[in-house]
């Protein structure tokens, strides 16, 4: 009795180890989906397709700034997307971990932003890191999201290489 007790035991901690394994790949697959809903935002300058990956509470901390703390702010820091696009969108994950309902993406962004007024376009890449909430209906929003910018001569270096 006892060694059936451990065998079942054991085959349902295996079964529930599995069934967790299964979760987080489809947790990752959604936050990967959610990275390319994001990218694809900012390629086409689009506020409100970006706002909605957002929390009600999310907090962008920008470099050099006071942080943007709820969607409304977020959406005025935004707000310099109408007088620019950005092309040449490149944004790779590096990392991502997913420890219940929060996980967090390392990411290396390149872009080329170009103002509309027909001003200089600027070359910029990035290391960010993005934190993400799991909404009650299962879908993964951004909570905080913060970044620095790489030197100049590494912008340029990158730019070249491609």
């Amino acid at each position: 009795m006892k060694k059936l007790f451990i065998f079942i035991t054991s085959v349902l901690l295996f079964i529930s180890a599995c069934t967790q394994n299964s979760d987080v790949q489809g947790d990752i697959d959604a936050i990967k989906k959610l990275h390319m809903e994001f990218n694809a935002a900012w390629g086409n300058s689009d506020i409100d397709g970006l706002l909605a990956l957002w929390t009600d509470d999310g907090i962008s901390m920008p470099p050099g700034s006071s942080p943007y703390i709820g969607k409304e702010r977020i959406r005025t820091r935004l707000q310099f997307l109408n007088n620019a696009t950005v092309e040449n969108v490149s944004a790779n994950i590096e990392e991502i971990e997913v420890s219940g309902n929060w996980a967090f993406v390392r990411q290396t962004f390149k872009g080329t932003w170009i103002p509309k007024d027909g001003s200089e376009s600027k070359n910029e890449s990035s290391k960010e890191i993005m934190i993400l909430n799991k909404q009650t209906d299962g879908s993964w929003k951004i909570a905080r999201y913060m970044w620095n910018n790489n030197p100049a001569e590494n912008t340029e270096k990158l730019s070249q290489s491609n």
